[in-house]
């Protein structure tokens, strides 16, 4: 399994390409009160569906609250041969070393 610290995390993401993606792996409320800008919502439990669409990707994020969930979820796309990259210490490490989130907006 490939893991990646907070801190590569933060060095990495100014150069990503379309080539690459961040996978929340949230449920879709968590990820609508924060995430990180431009990442794609996957929750755990829907992953299965989403295997043709990450195929076409070069480097696979995978990233939760604390670590727990994108593990988990590493594991299980690497039995459908894909390689992915988790962001062992989570969304609450990012947020703690002051990167910005964007939330979803609803219109009343």
């Amino acid at each position: 399994m490939k893991t990646i610290s907070t801190k590569e995390f933060l060095e990495v993401l100014p150069n990503l390409t379309p080539e690459d993606v961040i996978v929340d792996v949230r449920e879709v409320e968590e990820f609508e009160s924060e995430h990180i800008p431009n990442s794609l919502n996957m929750p755990l439990s829907t992953i299965g569906k989403h295997v043709p669409m990450l195929q076409k990707f070069k480097n696979i994020y995978l990233i939760c609250e604390t670590g727990g969930r994108s593990s988990y979820t590493n594991e299980v796309l690497k039995t459908t041969g894909i390689e992915t990259i988790d962001v062992c210490e989570g969304l609450a490490s990012l947020r703690e070393a002051g990167l910005g989130l964007a939330t979803v907006v609803r219109p009343n």
